[in-house]
């Protein structure tokens, strides 16, 4: 599905005006919130959280998140696994959370 959205996308971007696409540059670089909190965590991935091995890779996603597995100890984790956020929801609330602003009633 995301892919037939993100051809349409790429198709009517010469049709756009110009301040349409200012309005697309920015809320590209600005990213979602979710986003910026995966990417933050994803980028410390070094080490198994289980053994702490360094021999890790890729084994594909789940709930947005990257996974990986451990080569050493065959188990897989995410950049979670192990962390005081680990069985948190509301993702996208996370930054707010983490500044000390979230309206508890919305």
């Amino acid at each position: 599905m995301l892919q037939d959205l993100f051809a349409k996308l790429i198709e009517i971007v010469p049709e756009l005006t110009f301040g349409q696409r200012k309005c697309l540059m920015g809320r590209l670089r600005e990213g979602s919130p979710d986003l910026q909190v995966r990417e933050l965590l994803e980028e410390g991935i070094k080490n198994c959280p289980h053994c702490d091995s360094d021999d890790v890779g890729g084994w594909g996603q789940s709930h947005g998140l990257s996974r990986y597995h451990c080569r050493r100890c065959g188990r897989t984790f995410n950049a979670l696994t192990n962390t005081p956020l680990a069985r948190l929801r509301l993702k996208d609330r996370w930054l707010d959370f983490a500044k000390g602003y979230v309206c508890v009633s919305c």
